[in-house]
Order: structure tokens, then C-alpha cells, then sequence
């Protein structure tokens, strides 16, 4: 009896070696298998080191960064270079490598122009020209760089930082809507350009415009419809260069600075006129072509300082309201 009970154990434990050896078996890495896991392990240990190797230069230059900008704030503006302010990655240095550029090529006084009122039905048409000293790096500078973004009132406080800087130099001229009427918006913007970097108390001799055209360089010609084109202007001979940039107030720290005393100083100049003429709201409009605005023309007329060739004004046969 004994021997018959130890045969089924027996049995049943020759099943369960041979179980564990198939277990074995399954879980034993094959030859390929363990060369993939190798294989595994080195990429992981290979990008390991190379995010510890990143993560060590990003902290460096981190570290640099910080360094630098302490010694910019401690240092005087003339102890600023234009090397160390093009190493770093803000805004404001993207915005003035074009004049870094100009100023290595042996340009020295880089100015910017641009204008504000083109599109209103009154008033006139302001332009502004602007020299930023590459060694200036005040807190207020990196701020021009949003001259977009910016609302009324951060406008009127960089204008004030602007123009009331000793080392920046900068200039406004104007054309009226008499003459906007004579000769055209575009050659009126040309002209309010023009007088702009005339009043400029030093002497540029590159510059840079904001937009697609130069106020400079165009002969007399006949339109298409008969009308003749007035010459521009003679460029002045210590300009060496002048180079239109479209959309060049988010591309140059001039330009953007020149666009902020053009717009504030044309909003100066249409607050004044709206207290001679209060109906038509000048104060808010600033003269673009509202429905409030358009309706007040409609009601009591144009005024002296409408543009009486804009559209709807010139499609109206209205008395002027003096």
C-alpha cells in the first residue's frame, strides 16, 4: 500500500520540474533579446548624460545671464558695449541689431522715422525722427519695444521718458490737412518726414523708414489719370543712406521709439482741437472715420481742419462749419 501511495507522488513531482522548468525556460533571454536589452540600457544611459550635459550648460548660461545683467545695472551707460547687450536674448537687443549692425559698418548716427494720421479725415499728418545712442540701456527702452501693446497712458509716460532724455535726439514735423488736400496724403507724409529729419539737431547720416517708400529719390511725374506727382524733396548730403523697412517699428528700437513721439504728439495737437471744435469728439476719435464722427460731419459740416478730398468728404457738397 505504501508503494502505490508514493507513485502518484512521485508524479507529481516530476510535473511540477518539468512546470518549472518551462517557466525557466519562457523567462530565459534568447540571444537577440539580450542584445536589444543591451542595446536599451546604452540609449538610456547615452540620453541620460546628454540631459545632465544640457541641464548643466542651460544652468551656465543662466548663471551668465544673471552675471551680466548685474554689471549692466551697475555699470555707467558708456560702459555698456554693443557686444555684451547683442549676447542677450530679450526683446529690446533683437530690436537694435539692425543699428549694431549699421554702427560696425561704421554708420554712426542711425536715426528712425515714422508718422501717425494718415488715415484720419482731419488734422494733419505727423512725423518723428529718433538717434538712440547704442550705449544707453535704461529700464524705460526695453518697454519701446511694445509700442503695439501699449495704451494711452504707458504711450504718454515712455514720451516722457523719451523725449526728456538727455542723450536721445529726436524731432517732429507736420503737414497740415491743407496741404494733405493740395498734394495727397503720401506726398504729405513725405514731406512731414522730410521736415522731421531737417529740425534734427545732429547731423544723421543713415535712416531708417518705416514703411515701403523713402521720402527721397522720386522726380516729378504724371499719373496715369493725368495729375502731375510733385518731386520729392533733395535728400540732404550728410545722409549717406536712407532704407525703407516695412513694419519697421517692430524691427528697429528707432523707428519704434520715433512711431511713439509721432502718435503722442499728434494726439496733443487733436485735444487742442477739440476744444475749438467739440462736436465732432475729437478728443476720443483723434479724427479716424467713426460712425459718431461721420454723423457729426453729416449734421453740422466739415470743419477748417477736415480733409475735404477723403472719402465721404469729397463725395459731399457740404458748407464748411467755421
Amino acid at each position: 500500500m505504501r508503494e502505490k501511495e508514493k507513485l502518484p507522488i512521485k508524479i507529481f513531482n516530476l510535473i511540477l520540474k518539468n512546470n518549472m522548468k518551462n517557466k525557466s525556460s519562457r523567462n530565459r533571454p534568447t540571444a537577440s533579446t539580450s542584445k536589444k536589452s543591451t542595446a536599451r540600457t546604452k540609449s538610456r544611459k547615452r540620453k541620460t548624460t546628454r540631459c545632465a550635459a544640457l541641464s548643466a550648460n542651460q544652468q551656465q548660461r543662466r548663471r551668465s545671464s544673471r552675471l551680466a545683467a548685474v554689471n549692466n545695472n551697475n555699470c555707467n551707460d558708456q560702459n555698456n558695449t554693443p557686444s555684451s547687450l547683442i549676447k542677450s536674448t530679450n526683446l529690446l537687443n533683437k530690436l537694435r541689431v539692425k543699428e549694431f549692425n549699421l554702427t560696425k559698418q561704421g554708420y554712426k548716427v542711425i536715426a528712425g522715422v515714422d508718422e501717425a494720421g494718415r488715415g484720419p479725415l482731419c488734422g494733419p499728418v505727423v512725423a518723428a525722427c529718433c538717434h538712440i545712442p547704442t550705449n544707453i540701456s535704461q529700464p524705460f527702452i526695453e518697454k519701446i519695444g511694445d509700442s503695439k501693446t501699449l495704451n494711452e497712458e504707458q504711450r504718454e509716460e515712455l514720451y516722457k521718458e523719451i523725449t526728456s532724455h538727455p542723450k536721445i535726439i529726436w524731432a517732429t514735423g507736420m503737414a497740415d490737412n491743407k496741404e494733405i488736400d493740395q498734394v495727397n496724403i503720401l506726398q504729405a507724409t513725405m514731406l512731414s518726414m522730410h521736415r522731421a529729419v531737417e529740425k534734427m539737431k545732429i547731423k544723421t547720416d543713415y535712416l531708417l523708414i518705416d514703411g515701403n517708400r523713402a521720402p527721397y529719390g522720386h522726380e516729378e511725374a504724371k499719373r496715369p489719370n493725368g495729375t502731375i506727382r510733385k518731386a520729392d524733396p533733395p535728400q540732404p548730403k550728410h545722409i549717406k543712406m536712407v532704407e525703407p523697412i516695412i513694419k519697421g517699428d517692430a524691427k528697429c528700437l528707432c523707428i519704434a521709439a520715433a512711431s511713439i513721439i509721432a502718435k503722442v504728439t499728434r494726439d496733443h495737437i487733436m485735444e487742442k482741437y477739440d476744444q475749438q471744435y467739440p462736436v465732432y469728439n475729437i478728443k476720443n476719435n483723434k479724427g479716424y472715420p467713426t460712425f459718431e464722427h461721420k454723423k457729426a460731419i453729416f449734421k453740422h459740416g466739415p470743419s477748417p481742419i477736415h480733409r475735404l478730398t477723403f472719402a465721404p468728404l469729397k463725395h459731399m457738397n457740404l458748407k464748411k462749419n467755421v
